[in-house]
């Protein structure tokens, strides 16, 4: 199984209550990986945990004594989410960062299994900065020697809740944390320089044990931890301008409609691109570009955070391409469609995510991305896309009603068959396009 690939790109966007035209946080993530490698969505429940220790890939660390309930995003071959979102309206996304940290000889959490962790054991955003920078003080993160083939590398992380969000960024054991103040971005480059608010106790002694260089009189974290060099070929500081840029142009604004658009944005960050035209170079939404190339976006998320008990919030998932694909709406309250969690190593027609990447390849044309062909594929999506931006703001009321009367099962019963409706008018679109060429020609 191989699984040691290049990952040079993923990106996390926020927009908090002030910068939102409903007053509410809209968080966005993309996940990019290895071209093959499945990402199904996983449901856990709240569980009281049995066993002292939990165990990771690698190492295993103390339980709490309650995992709440989460949703994720999760690599079939990992224990750990890309992104997710949990019971107590806490959503968190992680990216790849490169630092001049060195390898380790014995094993650390991975960054994925960070986030996982935050969502079983935080019931706020600021609790979950808790958690992440108390794993990654005492067990470790960011590159180490492993015999399973995994890549590993250091993590950035955006958390958020209805009222408040912020940036993790790690090197090895050390972290630094910003708050934000409304809009922001982050991407597979360090951003957090002198601006933190909070700062690992052991940073800058580890800085000059490296012999890095150290700022005074307050330690820039990026410019003394982060390896440009490793993560140029993502560009992700252009993609992190881009989103910052369009994010702060949009400010007081933004909607979960333009959260999606920039998940599917193509601009090489410097310049808009409306029409979505494939690009040669790494966008926000990124795709191969050739049969010899690797690396495309696996899954995004996007999620609407009320703090007003006016509905319940929104999860908006998508599989493989947000481009050529379509945001589901997903609610924690409910049970979510099982077919959505199938998925491996190998091809399965019964799963949902391998069913968009046969989407993504019809795209192409001797390998090589078709913009005519997108361009159908999206306008089959549109409609769909459009009636269910309607019927899930009317079911995220009526729901919200019956658990304030604490209807909870019939809450919970009407939204999973809400959710399993939606999931197969995809699924049978979906089926459609796959088996008619001629409607993608």
């Amino acid at each position: 199984m191989k699984l040691k690939e290049e990952i040079i790109s993923c990106d996390t966007v926020v927009a908090l209550p002030n910068s939102t035209s409903n007053n509410t946080t809209i968080f966005g993530k993309n996940s990019d990986r290895p071209k093959l490698e499945c990402q199904p969505l996983i449901q856990k429940p709240r569980i009281k945990n049995q066993s002292k220790y939990t165990e990771c890939q690698f190492i295993k660390i103390p339980s709490s004594k309650i995992s709440y309930a989460h949703v994720g995003s999760k690599p079939f071959w990992c224990w750990g989410y890309e992104h997710g979102f949990n019971e107590y309206q806490v959503v968190i996304g992680n990216e790849g960062l490169g630092t001049h940290v060195p390898s380790s000889p014995s094993p650390k959490l991975i960054g994925m299994e960070i986030v996982r962790l935050a969502l079983e054991r935080s019931k706020n955003a600021k609790d979950a900065v808790k958690v992440i920078t108390n794993l990654v003080s005492e067990f470790g993160q960011g590159v180490f020697e492993n015999n399973q083939n995994i890549r590993t590398y250091d993590n950035g992380y955006l958390i958020a809740d209805p009222k408040e969000a912020y940036i993790i960024e790690t090197a090895g054991h050390e972290w630094a944390v910003k708050q934000i103040k409304d809009t922001e971005g982050i991407s597979n480059i360090h951003s957090i320089e002198s601006n933190w608010d909070n700062i690992s106790d052991t940073a800058i002694n580890t800085a000059k044990s490296l012999n890095l260089h150290v700022d005074s009189p307050k330690l820039n974290f990026a410019k003394t931890f982060c390896d440009y060099d490793s993560r140029y070929d993502g560009r992700g500081e252009f993609r992190r301008l881009r989103s910052c840029t369009y994010l702060q142009n949009l400010k007081n604004n933004i909607n979960i409609k333009e959260v999606i658009f920039i998940l599917k944005d193509h601009s090489d960050g410097e310049n808009s691109n409306i029409t979505q035209n494939f690009l040669d170079s790494r966008t926000i939404c990124m795709h191969y570009p050739d049969s010899n190339s690797d690396g495309n976006t696996a899954a995004s998320l996007v999620s609407e955070l009320h703090s007003d008990n006016s509905q319940l919030d929104i999860h908006w998932t998508s599989m493989y391409s947000p481009c050529l694909g379509i945001f589901i709406p997903i609610f924690i309250e409910g049970e979510i469609p099982k077919i959505l969690s199938i998925g491996n190593h190998d091809y399965d027609p019964k799963s949902p995510w391998w069913a968009f990447r046969s989407i993504e390849e019809s795209c192409r044309t001797e390998g090589i991305l078709d913009n005519n062909k997108a361009s159908e594929i999206r306008k089959i999506w549109e409609p769909i896309q459009n009636k269910f931006y309607k019927s899930a703001k009317l079911i995220a009321k009526d729901a919200n009603q019956l658990k304030q009367e604490n209807k909870l099962n019939q809450m919970n019963e009407e939204l999973t068959q809400y959710m399993l409706k939606n999931t197969n008018t995809v699924l049978s679109t979906l089926n459609e396009l796959i088996k008619s060429k001629s409607r993608i020609s």
